[in-house]
């Protein structure tokens, strides 16, 4: 099972020598491999002391519904930070993430919210006053973002590849830095936007 990936090709065999041509997720099949997911709450993150997110709770009025959000304004940019310490099957590779998120209100026309992360890996001995966070990666629901309710709960497309700054290894933290990016018309939300997680996805080591 390829739990709903796009498998393309076929595997033919050609003077005795088998040759599969087949892809998987647009990667030979041979050396595809899915992704994981970790989830990181907005309740597991840290406002940054200058840039701070609103730490809010998410309980509508005619729901059940009760979590943890950061709320992003959308005139400042205001950013946060998690720590995780990755599983022992990463590859050590590029990463990807999805950020779910609701508003608390309504925009049917200039609705955009683009957010952003970037991430870095801590080892021993490192003098962390002096780190700097990678190449920042962003994501946004093109067209999935004609917000008509208020609070609904979306979950963005993946990221594309995020390289963390730094080595990894495994058993040392990676630190990620999310925000909303704003600024311009295309993110033009009016209102804030409620962070209530960042799902991260990762590759696994080939066996």
């Amino acid at each position: 099972s390829t739990g709903g990936a796009s498998i393309a090709g076929s595997i033919t065999a050609a003077s005795g020598v088998f040759t599969n041509s087949a892809t998987l997720n647009g990667e030979p099949l041979a050396t595809a491999r899915t992704y994981k997911t970790i989830w990181i709450d907005a309740g597991a993150m840290k406002p940054e002391s200058s840039t701070a997110p609103a730490a809010e709770t998410f309980s509508p009025a005619s729901g059940p519904y009760t979590n943890d959000v950061l709320s992003f304004d959308s005139a400042t940019s205001e950013s946060a930070q998690f720590r995780i310490m990755m599983p022992d099957d990463w590859d050590l590779g590029t990463l990807k993430a999805k950020f779910v998120w609701s508003a608390t209100t309504t925009n049917t026309t200039t609705n955009v919210v683009i957010w952003s992360i970037a991430g870095l890996a801590y080892t021993n001995s490192m003098n962390v006053s002096t780190n700097v966070f990678g190449t920042a990666q962003t994501t946004y629901q093109a067209s999935a973002n004609t917000m008509t309710v208020t609070n609904a709960v979306m979950t963005t497309p993946a990221t594309a590849a995020i390289t963390v700054n730094y080595t990894p290894y495994i058993n040392n933290p990676l630190y990620f830095k999310v925000l909303r990016s704003i600024g311009g018309a295309s993110t033009n939300l009016i209102g804030d936007a409620q962070l209530h997680g960042v799902q991260l996805q990762y590759r696994t080591l080939q066996t």
